[in-house]
């Protein structure tokens, strides 16, 4: 009878100052930016974008990046966003 095996997880490597969390980087920036400005420099890195929080695991991930940061952040954007505002 053959045992289910475990998935290895993938192993990537991450820019420096960004932090890995299932196969894919995260980072904070220390400028203030506007979400349109935060947005673009997200893209301008490979594959990037700006989080969106698809599981609460992911949500714990990125609340803890935030948590331990060494600044204080006043707003973190996320990948949501009405133009409206």
């Amino acid at each position: 009878e053959d045992s289910p095996k475990e998935v290895p997880t993938p192993r990537i490597r991450c820019p420096k100052g960004s932090k890995a969390y299932a196969s894919h980087c995260y980072a904070l920036f220390m400028t203030p930016k506007s979400w349109m400005n935060a947005d673009m420099a997200c893209q301008k890195r490979p594959s990037g974008h700006l989080v969106s929080v698809l599981s609460g695991a992911e949500a714990s991930f990125v609340a803890s990046l935030v948590q331990n940061s060494a600044n204080t952040y006043s707003n973190i954007w996320m990948g949501l966003h009405d133009p409206t505002e």
